[in-house]
């Protein structure tokens, strides 16, 4: 059930050795929309990386206004310092 409604059949899957090489193709396409994808590890455990809007939209429930709100600011945070990297 849980599947089917990830639609996780659907979503694009990598191996652990191609996100490795691909990493910033891999999240260009998660902050692109492409939410959530599957990640394969060496010994085939799957793990669903997803966008920040798509988490909070599926599971933000589980989080209180407070800690939503610490998640953003570091969420912010985050993103302006790499903003001034490049």
């Amino acid at each position: 059930m849980l599947e089917e409604k990830l639609n996780l059949d659907n979503i694009p899957h990598f191996k652990q050795a191609e996100l490795e090489r691909r990493m910033d193709d891999v999240l260009q396409l998660v902050d692109e929309g492409q939410s959530p994808v599957m990640i394969h590890d060496e010994k085939d455990r799957r793990f669903l990386l997803f966008g920040w809007e798509d988490f909070f939209q599926r599971f933000g429930w589980l989080y209180s206004a407070e800690e939503k709100a610490a998640i953003e600011a570091a969420r912010a945070a985050y993103t302006a310092l790499n903003n001034e990297a490049k």
